[in-house]
């Protein structure tokens, strides 16, 4: 053969594979454009409003998920894509994958609220290390130690439902006291174990006044309230923030850093949520030097544990306070608005919530309540974190083309019908964590109510595929991270399994103390309803869209 055949021949066969190859990257990139998706609702946001400021949340998603499936396509700013993902296999795909991270504009917010070199901005090898420093603190004897502090903190909010009109049908907002004793509970951990901090953060413990965490950090809850929320004033700014998102990808990081530093009252609240967290840290660091205190709980010993460890492992103090910065601003709200949900619902269903004071007063007569040993309680706490889980989505973006599993095949509009999509890098995903909670019959029957029967039933992963989770298959802790290095510091599997988390502990004491001392029933008045909102945690809001959970309390008379 001739060399001129030669080369045509040549030439052919590089012409055949570049068509093929453009020709399988075609079809790739039309899986996602063959996704199921709603009408879009406006021409510049899409569905946005329609999934951040809905009346409550998921007032438009679920439905979208009960009528597209588990993967589905939504219209974002100017016709962006954005992925909705519940299906469990992917689910679990995007959440190991070191491919997919938070989208820019989430980790841009994250260095400015919680510092650069936040647990949330941290992959790979420093996350690692982070980790294996602070698991210090999340030892088995640390964790327990946290107990008294979350009795005493508990029996705070029973005083203060008292002294704020604890006669039979006041009404209350349930929320404040939640709120207050959460973030008391977290800014303290074993700290309230230690002299010299109560000295140094101005606590007093006969008073349970603790000045330091709850006046400085009450900013961020202005911050949250006004992030996507239904007030007119929040509505224009979630959707100025939509515009944001969505060129967040095309700007570089240091350009959208120098944005939160502009003299805008969002960004200054967000900065001085961070100074004040800082200023609770540098006070307690500072401790160290003059600590007396020789017990192992305490707080200066603790610190001073992950700071002196080998020099592989050890963190600076700068480092160390950026991870308590993210765990006192971003830890506190999600559990008391997790208690919120419970108590509403408990109040809802009155002979759940005789059950399960009688459960627990059952087990008061024991030496000593294990907490892990009651079936109901527990049960109640899994199924608020279910319905309503703290972090309702994740935004993520595909930083390299990937190939996404699916635990069921879907129908493309080109009729193929795939157990697998090609997703292209730049791609934005939505992990639909409330969807997948609420979807299919994995749950069981009926699985948008509230039952927590469900669990003790053995109702749950039965029928269908569940992700894979380090508490009952429920994603409320994963914060759109990684399920193998990321999930929340206060969930771990090197703990005693008994412990959990030490948020279901906070939840599992301060329910066991309200339920048998008080009855919570829904307010009379329709205008104090709650609402769900998404303000980058979900929680509960009035019509308003202010941070309120009305509930009447009364005193539970035969005590």
């Amino acid at each position: 053969m001739s060399l001129y055949n030669l080369t045509l021949v040549a030439a052919g066969l590089v012409a055949l594979g570049v068509y093929l190859t453009s020709s399988v990257a075609r079809r790739r990139m039309r899986d996602v454009d063959g996704l199921p998706r709603p009408p879009r609702e406006s021409w510049l946001f899409g569905n946005l409003p329609q999934l951040f400021l809905p009346q409550n949340y998921g007032d438009h998603e679920f439905g979208w998920q009960a009528e597209y499936g588990d993967v589905y396509v939504i219209h974002g700013v100017l016709g962006q894509s954005r992925m909705m993902v519940s299906d469990p296999a992917a689910l679990n795909h995007l959440l190991r994958n070191d491919d997919v991270h938070l989208a820019p504009m989430m980790l841009a917010l994250g260095r400015s609220l919680f510092g650069r070199d936040n647990a949330m901005a941290l992959r790979d090898a420093s996350h690692r290390k982070l980790r294996a420093a602070l698991n210090l603190g999340f030892a088995p004897a640390v964790v327990k130690g946290y107990l008294e502090t979350f009795e005493s903190v508990a029996r705070g909010i029973t005083t203060a439902l008292d002294l704020g009109d604890g006669q039979e049908g006041s009404v209350v907002d349930i929320s404040e006291p939640l709120s207050t004793a959460t973030l008391s509970a977290i800014s303290q951990g074993p700290r309230a174990h230690s002299g010299s901090f109560r000295r140094s953060a101005g606590r007093r413990a006969d008073t349970g006044e603790h000045f330091n965490p709850v006046e400085c950090l009450s900013s961020p809850r202005t911050l949250i309230a006004s992030i996507r929320s239904p007030s007119a004033e929040a509505d224009r700014f979630g959707r100025a923030q939509f515009v944001a998102e969505a060129m967040a990808p095309y700007l570089p990081a240091p350009f959208l850093d120098w944005m939160f530093g502009l003299p805008l009252p969002m960004f200054a609240a967000i900065r001085r949520a961070y100074e004040l967290a800082r200023k609770i840290e540098d006070q307690a660091i500072q401790d160290l030097a003059q600590s007396e205190d020789s017990n192992e709980r305490s707080f200066e010993h603790l610190y001073a544990k992950i700071l002196a460890q080998n020099s592989k492992r050890a963190l600076s103090p700068d480092e160390l306070a950026m991870q308590t910065n993210l765990v006192l601003i971003a830890g506190q709200d999600t559990t008391a608005n997790t208690l919120a949900f419970a108590l509403t619902e408990l109040a809802r269903q009155p002979a759940l919530q005789d059950a399960l004071r009688g459960e627990i007063r059952k087990a008061r007569l024991e030496p000593a309540t294990d907490y892990d040993s009651l079936p109901l309680l527990n049960a109640v706490i899994k199924e608020a974190l279910r319905l309503l889980p703290a972090e309702p989505i994740g935004d993520k973006i595909a930083h390299v083309d990937l190939t996404l599993p699916l635990s069921r095949p879907v129908t493309l509009s080109d009729g193929r019908v795939v157990d697998q999509l090609f997703v292209p890098k730049g791609q934005l995903v939505g992990l639909a964590f409330a969807g997948y909670q609420r979807g299919g019959t994995r749950w069981g029957p009926e699985p948008e109510a509230f039952n927590p029967y469900r669990w003790i039933e053995g109702k749950v992963g039965v029928s269908e595929p569940m992700a894979t989770s380090p508490y009952a298959h429920l994603l409320a802790f994963s914060n759109g991270g990684d399920l193998r290095e990321r999930y929340c510091l206060r969930l771990t599997t090197v703990l005693n399994p008994a412990l959990h988390c030490r948020s279901i502990l906070e939840m599992q004491v301060i329910l066991a103390e309200l339920v048998p001392k008080f009855v919570f029933k829904i307010p009379d008045d329709p205008a104090l309803a709650m609402r769900f909102r998404f303000a980058n945690t979900l929680m509960p809001c009035n019509d308003k869209g202010e941070k309120r959970a009305w509930l009447a309390v009364e005193r539970v008379q035969d005590l």
